[in-house]
């Protein structure tokens, strides 16, 4: 108890933090707020308002709510989130940045009574509640926005007066009872009078009213305050006035717990009394107006449980402070206010001494409790005094004094032992008056005394002082005098400010660091003295806020005794001052000293030790190292291990490295400068920050030449290996002749001279060279950012520089100065000083400098640049230089700008004067114009000027060229001129070799002469070149001629004729390659395109114009036709419509030829053409036709451009002919406007014309028709439905395959629908008839034409269900019509009764329906077409197919016949058009069809027999009864029902029809007993009996048994064809039966033998198709009367098979006997024989005979399924089982069962029943897998099942698979097994281990045959838990 009490009396370590301050806006206060908290005392108005509340809580309590601060505030997990309650906002805050961002904000109404507010978290900090004064409750989330909101029952209609009831106590969050997901919390809402309100709350799903329950019952003056303790599950509750007297301190100060309870009452006192220790209160007066009869009293107003729940802490309104114990509430200590320590100690703020308190409270009162820690409370005072008080005698662990804040603190923890926070206001209120005395208009002062007039506002307001203020303001405002005028009160300004402040326990070292952070530093040295702490940090925070003077080093830096940080400091701190930062670096080194490096190897403590003891560094800075001092360094040298030096040695020697280096820097820096008073720091941070390099070539870059200079001086042992790559950073516009002394210079010898070089101090101890590998001294100068920024600097880098490598930079640098400034003067007086600096190599860029200079600087040519110019020739930069020149000054320019040019190029490059550029710059200048040249020649014909003609080789020869060089047209008059100048008497040169070309020259000129006076522009160059070019002669004529037609008026013959002699006058001086018959053309061709008609036609007198006619004078008549075409084609080209002028000349043109001309008659067509387009109103420019690549678009703007346009086929398909659409293919053209007249015609719906005009391209067989066919076919609105039909099949045969679908769903409906037609044909109309059955009869049919069969399908709708949107509108067409009818298809009854109706054309014309002669009528005779007529020789001709005389179909005369095909074709069709989806019975179509057909045509008649479905024998019977009974007909019954039979006994009937059919029917006759279908076998017997009636043969009794006869006996008949093995093997009768036949018929009786031997002899021929009339006459003759033959045939042995098998030792004899009794097995008898004797047997082993189409066993298996019959199904297939088991466990292996079983030797069911019976899983699982996949195939009987449920595989089955199903079904539902719980059992594991519970639970259901009643989940659950 000793050691808690010490440690809860321990002080505190604490800081105080101000997080968030926030000043109001000042608030002006007019008079005093009238507002009043009910309930008060004292005057009427107040008892008034009180009689008016419904509650009434205690004055005390609500003088200590109205004491608290309007503002609120909360916290949530311990201080992560804060809520700020304000007047209309919440802010949320959070403790990451202490709380000054803002991360959620909410705006709130402004509450008239804002202390009565309550703000809290929910546990989870999911969820912010707002209480407000009126029990308005609002909740929102982390973010700020609101959620929802929970409003008060009772609203007030008086906001300004408050109900303190409605007001909440208490908000309690608490964890719901109940567990339902929808809810996150229960939350209580508890307001002052006592009502507790329950609701469940969520953030998603919003509020639930839970339950209500009222404290009030038991505090009649309401609560106030509430807690919930979570560890003791009650709630304390502190109120007024108890209405039941407990036994209790606690009561007696109002304070109980309560405990929840889950139902109603939902809370209850937590302690019991007895009914004598309450006394119940007695009715008094005093009871109803508690606030008269009551005294004042302490009441607990606030309560607080400690962070372990033991301690409860309550404050009351007397200032009292109790401590409980929790949960009995017992009274632990209580301390009244005057018991309290230190209780009164003002609030040195005086904030407090202001502020008016209730009566009966002080300054000094407790406002807010809340706990530090469990040994310590948090108490806050209305003064604003704040301390955390032990719980043993509330003694302060602050320290000697609380902490003080202002007003009236509200305090909330974070935790125990962390802290809290609090929030307070500093208010002040001063009044407002205006200063007469001050010259300043509306000047306002403020004094804070609040004490002035303070009588006048606590004045008490009295009934008498009301009345008399209310009769003095009503005189006033009557009367206005001011004697009346009421006092008016003073205003005052009240001025708040907020704050949150956190008082926080801490440790010395974070208090330590605190105060260093807030600069107290004497306070941090004190702590650091009493806590033993680093007083470094002080030092080190003080120098580095300082400013880094001369002081600051001695007052600071000097006392920090960290060696490392004073060097880190040193190197890296720049003062404001040089003289500073020389005494910083000064002070490092002394620190880095010699005897520092000594020391640290004996004892390092890191400490900074300065060495003082010489004046070295005095001599460092003179730079004169004494002898002595080497030598006392070298002695210390001595005594240290270079190569072992520590980690703190290698720091200090690089510290001291880098402080040489600073000082270096500092050094150099001073030199740069002029005086110290141009000190800048931040350049010399920068400065001493960069290497050399970087230094340098900063310096360079800013052109500070000086600079760079310096750097050289006394860095150059850095620089130099860098020189030309730093010089090459000078601007490009700095001129060179600044830096011209950094610039290399070499001798004349080529040796380079090097720069001046000094040293700023000796060499250090420091610097030595042992250090730089021990100390990895990487000595990083930046140089790599010189070659990063120019890679092309790299070759000069720390190399020679030799004079090859010096000229390449000189011309390098000169580019750039050039391209990076266009300075060009620059980079000229660059390569002058390398000249002279005798660097050579430079001379042609010399040149072309100065070229350039003289471009810009002269020329004024700016844009120029050296790179342009080199990339020019010589000429180029000539004609540069004279590209400003005129006429004027051409001459001057010559000489100033030309002549220097070529005279510098002799001076720098040397050799021989070139004296061609100036030849060439003239011939140049010359192809333009020769008017410069003109001035030249004729300067030099005057002055003779010897400078420029010493540039000239030969003047005449310079003339020509200039003159020939020229290409303007306009040259004689200036070619004359010069050849004038440069010579005057020509004559007197003729020997010279000029005077040919001036010659030529002269005729050039006279032929440029004539061209130039028919407007031909040509140059005397071109005609010089093209006058033996005879394509460019004659387009020189034509041009010439053609220029004559635009003169006007038009020329004469006269100047045709002059055009002519001129053309042959040219032809002569220079155009002779030309042939003269060309100029004749060229004239010819000029007249007729001279537009003149005259002219055209008299061009006939200049042509041949037919082939005939032969002339020298004329133009051939072939290049005639082609004269005429082209100026045709120019004619009509140029037309703008037909009706041009110039079609008509284009027509005289083609006149001109009188002969036909293929290319003429196209030209006319052409013409032609435009007078049908014309017609079809086609406005197009002929050019257009011409020019048109798809001229079929033309036929497509004809269709367009008219209505009828399509009407007029024939002139579209003219117009096509004269467009030569498609050239001479007629019949492609033809077919392509063919189709565009159909597409047209359709797109218009004139269906008679698309529909004629497709019939003529279908005719035609235009395959790229079937899409406008395919359209037509489509148009449901043409009603020629057989051209549609065509128009389908049409696009079918040639269109794409995508297209089939929908085109013959359309041809089936159109079918449908001409089928439908038909019947309204044949379908006869409503007649009287004296018959009235028949008229009755034809009367119910025409009710089922109209009236539908409910229980029928329909068929309409379907085709429309299934079918595409034409296909339903084809559909709907028939709906309305034969609805009924066809409705009517698959109605059995109604086509029985309905076909026997009268036709108008009946079956009495019938016999005659065919003019043709009929040669056999004998209704006993087969009736064929006549296709297969010589296929039998007995036959009739089918009158239902087309005769060779004829190939036309007939037309059917039987309506019935025809109806039923129509309806037999509608049905199909309608299957197809559905897909299949519905399939009607037409069976009785079929047979109705077979009725009318199988006399006409009896292969048809079989057809339709064979397409009824087996359910119909029955019908079959009736219709073959109906027939002639000849024996045609009854054996035509007997083949059908031996194929019916033959198809139910065996499954493999694929060659079935193949077969003889006599053979057939015999063969039927041996296994008809097998059938077991009553319905065929029944009709098979009667058919038989008519058979043998009709022979005359009596049935005999063996035919009537089962037994039936024996195979034997009918076999004597077999035919020898190879079909009847076939047949007997698909049936699965092994083929060794045959041999054992022919035994046993060689053993009858020889008068059978002799009987049948003509019939066996018969049957042995070839089988062919002729096997039409069954009762053969051989067989007839030989049966005839003798009705005892089939009793003989039918005779059988019944002797035993194995009665003559001896001992067969062997095992080839075993297997012979086994053969040979195998083929005599012939019943049920005969197989149990041969079994028993195979069993008696050893097993066969011999690999020959134990293959499986060879043992005997699988033989035996084969022929089980045969032989062993039951009527019972199931007790047939259990029998078979049996005998399969027995076979099996003969065999020797299963391997060879395994691959027997994978044949189709016996039923897929018995393959797997056989794999079950084995104990081999593989085959099990074989069983399964095809069970899964072909289950639907089976029957799935009894056996089967019940052997896999036994097998225990009904697992391998998934519960939703069908087999499974069938299986629990038949065992478990049926109950077909018994004792099978063993197997149920393993079932149910099974299941559960798959996770299927709810299907083993259907399984235990089963097995324990639980009633309905109680088969419920938990019932089966329970079972399968026990199992």
């Amino acid at each position: 108890m000793v050691n808690s009490n010490e440690l809860s009396d321990k002080p505190i370590l604490y800081e105080l933090l101000e997080y968030f301050i926030r000043k109001q806006e000042p608030e002006l206060i007019k008079c005093k707020n009238d507002v009043v908290i009910l309930p008060t005392t004292g005057t009427i108005k107040n008892a008034l308002r009180y009689l008016n509340n419904r509650y009434s809580i205690p004055e005390s309590i609500s003088q200590q709510i109205s004491l608290t601060l309007p503002w609120k505030f909360a916290i949530r997990d311990s201080g992560r989130l804060l809520a700020v309650l304000q007047e209309n906002v919440i802010e949320i805050r959070k403790a990451k940045d202490e709380y000054s961002s803002i991360v959620g904000k909410a705006s709130v109404p402004k509450d008239a009574f804002p202390q009565w507010r309550k703000l809290a978290w929910s546990p989870d900090g999911t969820l912010l509640v707002l209480a407000s004064s009126n029990g308005y409750t609002s909740f929102f989330n982390a973010l700020g926005n609101n959620i929802f909101n929970i409003n008060p029952k009772t609203v007030s209609q008086t906001p300004h007066i408050l109900e303190a009831g409605d007001a909440i106590a208490s908000m309690i969050f608490l964890k719901p009872r109940t567990k339902p997901e929808k809810w996150s919390y229960e939350f209580l809402l508890i307001t002052y009078s006592g009502l507790v309100r329950s609701y469940h709350i969520s953030a998603i799903n919003g509020f639930e009213a839970n339950y209500e329950f009222s404290f009030g019952t038991f505090y009649k003056n309401g609560i106030n305050a509430v807690i919930y303790d979570e560890k003791h599950h009650l709630f304390y509750v502190a109120g007024n006035t108890l209405t039941q007297k407990l036994m209790s301190s606690a009561s007696d100060s109002g304070l109980t717990s309560w405990r929840p309870l889950n139902e109603h009452p939902y809370c209850k006192l937590s302690f019991s009394f007895d009914e004598d220790s309450k006394t119940k209160s007695r009715f008094s007066i005093w009871n109803i107006i508690p606030t008269l009869s009551l005294l004042p009293e302490s009441l607990i107003f606030k309560i607080k449980i400690s962070p372990n729940n033991k301690f409860l802490t309550c404050l009351h309104t007397d200032g009292s402070i109790s401590l409980w114990r929790l949960p009995t509430l017992l009274i632990q200590k209580k301390w009244k206010l005057s018991e309290q320590p230190d209780f009164n100690i003002p609030n040195p703020l005086g904030h407090a001494k202001s502020k008016k308190f209730p009566p009966g409270v002080t300054e000094f009162h407790p406002i807010d409790i809340g706990w530090w820690s469990e040994e310590a409370i948090i108490i806050a005072r209305c003064s604003g005094s704040t301390s955390v008080c032990s719980t043993n005698n509330l003694k302060n662990l602050l320290g000697p004094s609380p902490e003080f804040l202002a007003g009236q603190p509200q305090i909330c923890e974070l935790g125990p032992d962390r802290g809290f926070l609090c929030l307070d206001c500093e208010t002040y209120i001063t009044s407002k008056k205006r200063n007469r005395e001050s010259a300043t208009e509306n000047q306002v002062t403020e004094a804070s005394s609040e004490s002035e007039d303070e009588d006048d506002e606590s004045e008490p307001t009295s009934i008498l002082n009301y009345t008399t203020n209310l009769v003095q303001s009503t005189l006033y405002s009557i009367t206005d005098i001011e004697r009346f005028q009421p006092k008016r009160k003073k205003s005052r300004v009240l001025f708040r400010t907020y704050r949150i402040l956190g008082l926080k326990s801490t440790t010395p070292e974070e208090l330590y660091s605190r105060k260093i952070d807030i600069e107290e530093y004497e306070e941090a040295l004190a702590l650091a003295n009493m806590y033993n702490l680093d007083t470094d940090l002080v030092y080190q925070t003080q120098w580095r806020k300082s400013e880094l003077s001369l002081n600051a080093i001695q007052e600071h830096l000097s006392k920090v005794t960290k060696r490392s940080w004073v060097l880190h400091e040193c190197i890296t701190r720049v003062p404001d001052t040089i003289e500073a930062a020389r005494e910083l670096l000064n002070f490092g080194l002394k620190g880095a000293n010699l005897a520092t490096l000594v020391a640290i190897n004996t004892c390092d403590n890191g400490k900074f030790v300065t060495d003082n003891s010489n004046d070295y560094w005095n001599e460092v800075d003179e730079a004169s190292a004494s002898l002595r001092q080497v030598q006392k360094i070298n002695q210390v040298f001595a005594k240290i291990d270079i190569n072992n030096l520590s980690e703190a040695q290698k720091d200090l020697i690089k510290y001291r490295r880098k402080l040489l280096d600073h000082l270096d820097k500092l050094l150099t820096y001073e030199i740069i400068l002029d005086s110290l008073s141009k000190y800048d720091k931040k350049f010399y941070e920068e400065f001493r920050q960069l290497s050399t390099v970087e230094n340098a070539i900063r310096f360079a870059k800013n052109g500070d030449c000086r600079g760079v200079e310096i750097m050289f001086t006394y860095h150059g042992e850095s620089l130099l290996p860098h020189w030309l790559a730093i010089i090459s950073f000078f601007p490009e516009t700095l001129n060179p002749l600044k830096y011209k002394k950094l610039l290399p210079e070499c001798d004349t010898d080529g040796l380079l001279f090097l720069l001046d070089q000094r040293e700023l101090r000796p060499k250090d101890w420091s610097e030595k060279p042992q250090f730089n590998e021990i100390i990895n001294f990487e000595n990083d100068d930046k140089s790599q950012l010189l070659y990063e920024y120019d890679p092309s600097l790299s070759i000069y880098r720390n190399t020679f520089l030799t004079p090859e490598l010096l000229q390449k930079w000189y011309e390098s640098r000169a580019y750039q100065i050039e391209r990076n400034s266009c300075m060009v003067d620059n980079a000229l007086q660059l390569i002058k000083i390398a000249k002279s600096h005798n660097i050579s190599g430079l001379e042609n860029l010399l040149l072309d400098l100065e070229t350039l200079d003289d471009l810009i600087y002269r020329v004024y040519l700016e844009d120029v640049s050296l790179d342009e110019l080199q990339k020019l020739s010589n000429l180029e930069k000539i004609k540069l230089l004279m590209s400003m020149t005129t006429e004027n000054s051409f001459v001057e320019d010559i000489k100033n700008f030309l002549l220097p040019f070529i005279k510098r190029r002799h001076q720098y490059l040397g050799g021989e004067l070139q004296k061609h550029l100036f030849s060439d710059y003239l011939v140049s200048i010359s192809t333009e114009d020769l008017k410069l040249p003109v001035k030249l020649f004729e300067y030099l014909k005057q002055s003779h000027d010897n400078e420029i003609l010493q540039m000239i080789e030969d003047i005449a020869t310079l003339a020509l060229d200039c003159v020939y060089a020229c290409n303007d047209p306009d040259i004689y008059e200036k070619a004359v001129f010069i050849i004038d100048s440069i010579t005057k008497d020509r004559g007197g040169r003729k020997t010279s070799g000029v005077y040919a070309l001036l010659e030529e020259l002269d005729r050039e000129l006279e032929c440029t002469k004539i061209l130039n006076k028919y407007g031909v522009k040509t140059t005397l160059n071109e005609l010089r070149k093209n006058k033996s070019n005879p394509e460019a002669a004659k387009e020189l004529l034509i041009q010439m001629a053609r220029s004559l037609n635009k003169i006007i008026p038009p020329p004469d013959e006269k100047q045709w004729a002059q055009l002519l002699n001129e053309m042959l006058e040219i032809h002569g001086l220079i155009f002779t390659c030309v042939d003269i018959e060309k100029c004749f053309e060229i004239c010819v061709s000029a007249r007729l395109v001279s537009g003149v008609k005259s002219n055209i036609q008299s061009c006939a007198s200049l042509i041949e114009t037919k082939k005939s006619e032969q002339s020298l004078l004329k133009v051939s008549y072939e290049k005639a036709a082609n004269l005429i075409l082209d100026a045709s084609k120019e004619y009509f080209n140029s037309s703008k419509s037909l009706t041009d002028s110039n079609m008509e000349l284009a027509r005289a043109c083609l006149h001109l030829i009188v002969d036909d001309n293929a290319q003429i008659k196209e030209e006319y067509d052409l013409i032609n053409s435009l007078q049908i387009l014309n017609e079809f109103n086609i406005d197009i420019l002929p050019l257009q036709v011409r020019l048109m690549q798809d001229r079929l678009k033309l036929i497509e703007d004809c269709l367009n451009k008219r209505e009828d346009a399509h009407k007029s086929r024939q002139r579209l398909l003219t117009l096509a002919s004269y467009l030569r659409i498609e050239m001479n293919n007629s019949r492609a053209r033809e077919g392509k406007v063919l189709e565009l007249i159909a597409k047209k015609a359709l797109e218009i719906k004139d269906f008679t014309v698309c529909a004629a005009t497709c019939q003529q391209l279908m005719q035609n067989n235009y395959i790229p028709a079937w899409t406008v066919a395919l359209e037509l076919g489509f148009c449901e609105s043409y009603k020629d439905l057989k051209v549609r039909q065509k128009c389908f099949w049409f696009a079918i045969n040639n269109g794409p395959s995508d297209i089939l679908s929908k085109a013959l769903d359309q041809i089936y409906l159109i079918e449908i629908r001409m089928l439908h037609k038909n019947l309204e044909l044949w379908i006869p109309a409503e007649t009287p008839s004296d018959d009235l059955n028949d008229a009755d009869s034809e009367e119910e049919f025409i009710d089922a034409l109209t009236t539908p069969q409910v229980e029928t399908k329909e068929f309409i709708p379907k085709v429309l269900e299934a079918s595409t949107d034409i296909v339903k509108s084809s559909a709907n067409i028939m709906k309305n019509s034969t609805f009924g009818l066809i409705k009517n298809m698959s109605d059995t009854n109604f086509w029985k009764s309905r076909l026997k109706f009268n036709f108008t054309n009946g079956r009495d014309s019938d016999a005659g329906y065919d003019g043709e002669e009929h040669t056999i009528e004998d209704d006993d005779v087969q009736s064929f077409p006549c296709f297969y007529e010589d296929l039998h020789g007995n036959c009739r001709l089918s009158n239902l197919d087309t005769k060779y005389v004829n190939y036309s179909m007939p037309d059917l005369q039987n309506t019935q016949l025809k109806c039923c095909r129509a309806f037999l074709r509608i049905t199909m069709l309608n299957e197809s058009l559905c897909y299949g989806s519905e399939v009607s019975d037409i069976n009785h179509l079929f047979l109705e069809c077979a009725k009318y057909t199988i006399q006409q045509d009896w292969l048809l008649g079989m057809a339709y027999l064979f397409s009824t479905q087996k359910t119909y024998i029955g019908e079959v019977h009736n219709l073959f009864t109906e027939l002639p009974q000849t024996k045609l007909y009854i054996e035509t019954a007997m083949y059908y029902y031996s194929l019916e039979l033959y198809k139910n006994l065996y499954t493999d009937f694929k060659n079935l029809h193949l077969f003889n059919p006599l053979s057939l029917i015999w063969k039927a006759f041996s296994i008809a007993h097998k059938c077991r279908d009553p319905m065929i076998y029944e009709q098979f017997k009667y058919w038989r009996t008519r058979l043998f009636s009709s022979y005359g043969i009596e049935e005999t009794e063996s035919f009537k048994t089962n037994e039936g006869i024996t195979d034997n006996d009918i076999k004597i008949y077999k035919s020898t064809d190879g079909l009847d093995t076939e047949l007997i093997q698909s049936a699965s009768i092994p083929t060794e039966e045959l041999k054992d036949e022919e035994n046993l018929h060689h053993g009858r009786k020889s008068k059978m033998k002799q009987n049948l031997a003509e019939f066996d002899d018969k049957n042995d021929l070839e089988w062919t198709d002729d096997w039409g009339n069954f009762s053969d006459e051989d067989i007839i003759e030989n049966v005839g009367s003798k009705t005892n033959l089939l009793d003989q045939q039918l005779y059988m042995e019944n002797v035993s098979l194995i009665k003559d098998i001896g001992e067969c030792a062997a095992e080839k004899d075993r297997i012979e006997a086994f053969e040979n009794v195998f083929n005599k097995i012939r019943n049920v008898d005969h197989y149990y024989e041969v079994k028993k004797l195979l069993l008696q047997w050893p097993k066969f082993e011999d690999p020959e005979y134990v293959k499986m189409n060879k043992h005997p066993i699988l033989k035996m298996m084969k022929i089980v399924n045969v032989y062993i019959t039951e009527e019972d199904k199931n007790k047939q297939n259990k029998q078979v089982l049996q005998e399969y088991k027995d076979l099996i466990e003969a065999l020797p292996s299963t391997s060879v069962l395994r691959e027997f079983l994978n044949t189709d030797e016996i039923p897929l069911e018995h393959a797997i029943c056989i794999r079950l019976n084995t104990d081999c899983t593989e085959l099990h699982e074989e069983a399964i897998n095809i069970l899964k996949e072909r289950h639907k195939e089976l029957t799935l009987s009894a056996p089967l099942l019940e052997m896999l449920f036994l097998k225990n595989l009904t697992a391998s089955f998934d519960p939703n698979h069908e087999v499974y199903g069938r299986i629990i079904e038949h065992v478990l539902v049926n109950r077909s097994l018994t004792n099978v719980k063993e197997n149920a059992e393993i079932l149910v594991k099974e299941l559960k281990k798959r996770k299927q519970i709810a299907h083993a639970l259907c399984i235990i259901r089963l097995m324990e045959d639980v009633p309905p009643s109680l088969c419920t989940f938990d019932t089966c659950y329970e079972l399968l838990m026990r199992k």
